[in-house]
């Protein structure tokens, strides 16, 4: 049923295709996860996990660094808008890139 080859040392060993994989599990009636978790088989890529602490640290320094960014963006709008002083190209320029930053703090946040 398996294919069998022998390597250069001699030793023979099995190399299964996935067609004789998908035979053998029709013939033993297994899906691919019971035969996984039978012959616990390893996964051939590992993908590491944060900790919990280390999320929990990262949540709360986006929730942080979103917060004082809309207020001290907020803060700069609010002050080019009430003082009539600071309403020149430069400062609506600002205020746009201002909204531009806001608007993309609420893209990433969602």
């Amino acid at each position: 049923m398996a294919a069998v080859s022998t390597d250069y040392s001699g030793q023979g060993s099995t190399k299964i295709t996935p067609e004789v994989l998908q035979e053998m599990l029709q013939y033993y009636n297994l899906s691919r996860q019971e035969f996984i978790n039978t012959y616990k088989i390893r996964p051939l890529v590992y993908i590491p996990e944060l900790p919990y602490s280390a999320k929990t640290t990262f949540v709360i320094m986006y929730i942080l660094i979103f917060v004082l960014a809309l207020a001290g963006n907020s803060l700069v709008i609010y002050i080019v808008v009430k003082k009539r002083a600071t309403q020149t190209a430069t400062d609506i320029f600002i205020c746009v890139a201002i909204q531009r930053s806001l608007s993309s703090n609420f893209h990433f946040a969602a």
